[in-house]
Parts: C-alpha cells; structure tokens; sequence
C-alpha cells in the first residue's frame, strides 16, 4: 500500500505541535536536519523506514498512525470491524435453557 503523503505530513506536524517541538528540536531528537524535517512536513518526500521509527518514538505516534494508515487492509480497504461479543445470558434465562435442553434429550416433558 502507498503512503499518503499528505496524511503523513499532516500528522507529522500536528504531533509535532501537540508535543510543543519545534522543527528545530524534532530534527535534533531524530537526528536529521531541520530541513528535512520541513520535507517531511510539505510532503516532498518521505523518511526512511528507520528514520520513520525514530520519529514515531519521539512523537509517541504508531508508525500505522503516522503514515494514516490506521484502520486500513494492506490494499487499502477499510478494516473489518470483528461482532460484538455476545454475553451468555442471565443465570434464570440459562437454567431454564439447560432444562428444556435436559428434557428434550430424555424425551420428558420440561417443568416450569
């Protein structure tokens, strides 16, 4: 899946902001140049993977959360919810059920 550039740009700079960095203070905690973190952020190019790690670690941002990709199958699509899990019923509603279940294996009608 390609990255979106201007998801990643977008959500480099706005951590950067909530973490109240500079372009300055990100580049040095990364260990690149300030204009390459103001690359980044105009989305004329994108980090290397290892450069990637190291500013989801001083972002405190998931690599999939960075490059806005959160939520989305490797072609794309968005990803499928899993159900609900169901609880078992209530103690009354499941002693009932086990009863009628009981009767209907020994063939004898269920008490109320």
């Amino acid at each position: 899946m390609p990255i979106d550039r201007a998801a990643l740009s977008e959500n480099l700079r706005l951590a950067r902001i909530e973490k109240g960095f500079s372009q300055q203070e990100l580049a040095t905690r990364v260990g690149v140049a300030t204009e390459t973190i103001s690359r980044f952020e105009r989305g004329a190019f994108e980090p290397a993977l290892s450069t990637a790690f190291d500013l989801s670690r001083a972002l405190g941002l998931t690599i999939d959360v960075m490059i806005g990709s959160a939520g989305r199958t490797a072609k794309g699509k968005p990803e499928k919810k899993l159900p609900e899990r169901r609880t078992a019923p209530k103690a009354p509603a499941r002693n009932r059920a086990i009863k009628v279940i009981k009767a209907a294996v020994q063939k004898k009608p269920a008490k109320k």
